[in-house]
């Protein structure tokens, strides 16, 4: 089927093609692409070529929005349009004009990612996971390489929010969670174990007063799980396992009596 253009109408945001039985609107990128004109006969794979073209200016408009949100990586992007239904060779051309006009620039979207890690204080391991989840290729991560030092050092800024966050328990406990934290936080094993190690023990009477608390908590709860002359075995079993001393339990048992 052939339709001849009887009239162009060039708008701002779109072009008005008029043929005998309809009018049919396209992007202005289609229409000097194809060179349009009045009188031009148009033929069926015309047509299909119209409808590619749109399309690849929509996919194009939608992924340089993404960009002008945030940058991505050019697998985000890629995922994104297949998404939205772009086909592999729409996928390519928008890819191919991305990096063209420098909107698309995965070694760039690395180094960005990780000065924010860095300014966030991660450790390696979680550094590589939110890169792999951000799309970052498998190659550019193996080529990272990260300073012992520079994990320790990493580490040891953390400990402060560890400090004020666990501040609560008493010192073993402390360590404990300040431990899994920084596993959290992306610092190996090594790491994580040596930075707990700078934390600062709680104050005596403090830590006196939080056994002689938790003492009596456990007691209560133990009450009416044990006999009389089990309880104090039990709760002091129990407060071992939170990380207090057993000298120090034994002085709080004894004014508990």
């Amino acid at each position: 089927m052939e339709k001849k253009i009887l009239a162009i109408h060039l708008g701002e945001k779109k072009v008005i093609l008029r043929f005998e039985d309809e009018k049919l609107s396209i992007h202005p990128n289609t229409y000097t692409e194809l060179r349009l004109y009045p009188n031009k006969v148009l033929t069926d794979e015309d047509f299909k070529e119209i409808k590619y073209l749109d399309e690849l200016d929509e996919h194009l408009n939608y992924a340089k929005k993404l960009l002008a949100k945030t940058p991505k990586s050019e697998a985000d992007i890629k995922e994104r349009l297949a998404k939205r239904g772009a086909n592999k060779k729409q996928t390519k051309a928008v890819i191919e004009s991305l990096k063209k006009y420098h909107l698309l620039d995965d070694g760039a979207y690395l180094n960005e990612l990780l000065e924010l890690y860095e300014y966030k204080c991660y450790g390696k391991n979680k550094i590589i996971e939110s890169l792999k989840k951000k799309g970052v290729s498998s190659s550019m991560i193996a080529s990272l390489h990260f300073s012992e030092k520079k994990e320790y050092d990493k580490a040891s800024k953390v400990l402060p929010s560890c400090e004020k966050k666990f501040g609560k328990y008493n010192f073993a406990s402390k360590k404990e969670h300040a431990y899994a934290y920084l596993l959290r936080y992306g610092f190996d094993m090594e790491v994580a174990r040596a930075t707990v190690e700078l934390l600062k023990p709680g104050d005596y009477k403090y830590e006196m007063e939080k056994l002689e608390k938790d003492y009596k908590a456990t007691y209560i709860r133990y009450m009416r799980k044990y006999r009389k002359e089990e309880i104090h075995e039990k709760v002091t079993n129990y407060l071992l396992g939170k990380g207090y001393r057993y000298n120090d339990i034994k002085k709080v048992r004894g004014k508990i009596k």
